[in-house]
């Protein structure tokens, strides 16, 4: 499994089968993944840095990565047949 499919599983353990199964099979799905990681490893560093500028876009970063999740959440609810949440 790659980290991104390794992230969306952590952020949403309910689905994480169904993570996994969808990234088996789509590699646009695994790209949206990887996308969530990134943001995530972003957020992280920027979290390390002093810099204020760094600081200023902690809360863009925190906002991508609800949207990278919901994206990644509705994609398998639709794929399951369900109602998106978002």
């Amino acid at each position: 499994m790659n980290e991104g499919v390794s992230v969306a599983c952590r952020l949403l353990p309910e689905l994480a089968r169904s993570i996994e199964e969808r990234a088996r099979r789509d590699e646009s799905f695994r790209d949206l993944c990887d996308d969530l990681a990134a943001a995530e490893l972003a957020l992280a560093t920027l979290r390390r840095n002093p810099d204020p500028a760094a600081r200023e876009r902690v809360a863009e970063c925190e906002d991508w990565i609800v949207s990278l999740t919901a994206e990644v959440e509705n994609t398998v609810r639709r794929a399951a047949g369900l109602r998106p949440l978002h």
